[in-house]
């Protein structure tokens, strides 16, 4: 091969969706001299073709993928085999050429690390090559319609694959203690400090931090660990570990994962604030890669072609329709920013959850009002705007007067608060005056009459109530109460709103929801409103104010959710 084509640029061949429902690509690592250029062939094929491994078949690391065929070649000889890779990408810039059908592609050098000791390891003395599925080198990652396509049947290709290989880097000092540990580990078994380090430095960050593993390791039928020469199979952490401790925490939850989605239905609301922590390059892949172990996300199709925006009001537009209720509305963000500085020149509706935040709110929990026979869900879906919601129910109060945001605290496990803690209660309640604050947190906080004198100082005059006391005592402390604003309402009521509300907003329930909601109307349009947050009223979180709809004494409306 002459110069000139072995520099040439590797182009892809297009998919043929038309003949095949999932067509895909797989890879062929050629055997070659150590220090050589890594060569590679692709194949193209479809998921059709694959049977999902049966319980008894071979699995071992030994029949890493074993047949060899030629292009859009469906019959196969043997039993067609592939692994698929779990990896990390790396850093996107830090690239090795590799020659792909005799032409020159880039990787980043983690893959390229991994092809290289596949290659000079794990291929001496085979007569075949095995196949892999690899998402950077199968998939044509600068077209944007086949990456969408190919995310879509992603699950599918790690269900159908032989085996699931975990690459967790080059091999060290640390990673072979890690490994020589987890093969050694038991209940009883006393760890030394330095496997201790080993471990944590080789079973945190990198791989286990990322988002895209959640969902392979799930559909995996069987799991491979590699780090560089080093394997470790992963069926037997199942039986020999205490996998909710250090220095195997990390691995104790992916094996919880594969337990539990493989036996239960999710609820996709409260596992994708937490998968909203783990790491992806891309925020709508916190969608795109939880679709498939998420029964409510299932009828959102991957496509980046969307804004973000778009992507986050689609899943929570299929989370309501799933769930058959509103509950998704009170998933809001306490304090932190969007890791991505969200959401780009286009804000998403205020309506739906900025799913790339950590740091979700606690919110007393209700059961959601039902629906009447003329009020069903879908109807809230109804609008030609995807961005709007037809919400039905009934205007009960306005805000009459409000705090702003509590801030940071730390008094969970303390008795007594600190001295930077009263001024941030004081800072809550800026017109009491300081002293009293003072008096009243310690050695006991008594919110009870930091809020009385705080009314009073507003000139409004309430009788003793027992919701604040109540409330801080369900919650365990007022240190779930960060970034609530206390409000009081034009009609008496007392409570928290997450968000900051101002004087005038509306008190709404709405069917499919527990719990009250605060609302703002737009400057544009009366019917219009915007969601400040989920309000926590004790004397409103009930059917109360739809019993006053039937006798009359309020109207049920319906109005426009932006």
């Amino acid at each position: 091969m002459d110069l000139e084509t072995r520099n040439e640029r590797y182009v892809y061949e297009a998919l043929s969706y038309e003949t095949h429902h999932h067509p895909i690509r797989l890879l062929k690592v050629l055997q070659g001299e150590k220090g050589s250029r890594i060569c590679c062939e692709l194949f193209h094929t479809h998921l059709t073709t694959f049977e999902k491994p049966s319980e008894d078949s071979d699995s071992d690391s030994d029949s890493l993928g074993l047949a060899a065929f030629g292009e859009y070649n469906d019959d196969f000889e043997g039993d067609p085999r592939y692994t698929a890779l779990s990896y990390v990408w790396g850093d996107h810039t830090d690239t090795v050429a590799i020659q792909v059908c005799g032409k020159e592609l880039s990787v980043t050098r983690n893959l390229f690390k991994f092809l290289e000791c596949h290659r000079d390891t794990f291929l001496r003395n085979r007569s075949t090559e095995p196949l892999f599925w690899i998402d950077a080198i199968c998939i044509d990652q600068s077209n944007i319609g086949e990456r969408s396509r190919q995310v879509e049947c992603m699950a599918e290709v790690y269900e159908k694959a032989q085996n699931v290989l975990i690459w967790l880097g080059e091999e060290n000092e640390d990673t072979s203690i890690a490994f020589e540990t987890a093969r050694k580990w038991n209940g009883d078994y006393q760890a030394t400090k330095r496997e201790r380090q080993a471990c944590s430095k080789t079973f945190e960050g990198g791989w286990w931090d990322r988002l895209w593993v959640v969902q392979e390791a799930v559909h995996a039928r069987s799991l491979l660990m590699r780090c560089g020469t080093l394997e470790l199979s992963w069926e037997s952490f199942d039986e020999r570990f205490e996998l909710t401790v250090s220095p195997f925490s990390n691995i104790g939850m992916i094996v919880i994962y594969r337990q539990y989605f493989q036996e239960n239905s999710s609820v996709a609301t409260a596992l994708l604030k937490h998968f909203g922590r783990r790491k992806c390059y891309d925020p709508r892949d916190i969608i795109f890669a939880t679709r498939s172990i998420l029964p409510a996300l299932v009828s959102v199709v991957p496509d980046y072609s969307l804004c973000i925006a778009d992507v986050f009001t689609s899943a929570t537009r299929a989370i309501i329709s799933h769930y058959k209720d509103l509950n998704v509305l009170c998933y809001r963000s306490r304090k932190a920013p969007s890791r991505w500085g969200l959401l780009e020149a286009r804000p998403t509706p205020s309506w739906v959850p900025d799913w790339t935040v950590e740091d979700y709110a606690y919110l007393k929990h209700r059961l959601p009002l039902k629906f009447q026979d003329d009020d069903r869900i879908d109807d809230v879906l109804s609008h030609g705007d995807p961005s709007i919601l037809l919400l039905k129910g009934v205007p009960v109060d306005q805000i009459f007067c409000t705090t702003a945001p509590l801030g940071s605290i730390f008094w969970k496990g303390q008795r007594t608060p600190k001295v930077d803690e009263i001024e941030q209660l004081q800072s809550w309640f800026p017109e009491c005056d300081k002293k009293f604050v003072a008096h009243n947190t310690r050695p006991d906080l008594n919110l009870n009459n930091i809020v009385n004198n705080w009314l009073q100082r507003r000139g409004k005059t309430t009788p003793a109530f027992r919701t604040i006391k109540s409330l801080v005592e369900e919650m365990n402390g007022l240190w779930r109460l960060e970034g609530y604003s206390f409000i009081t309402t034009q009609n008496g009521h007392l409570g928290f709103v997450l968000g900051e509300a101002k004087e005038g907003d509306l008190v709404f329930i709405a069917y499919g929801l527990g719990n009250p909601l605060v609302l703002r109307q737009e400057d544009t349009d009366e019917s219009s409103y915007r969601l400040i947050g989920c309000a926590i009223i004790d004397e409103l979180m009930d059917e109360e104010a739809f019993d006053m709809v039937k006798v009359g004494m309020v109207d049920k409306q319906t109005i426009l959710l932006r």
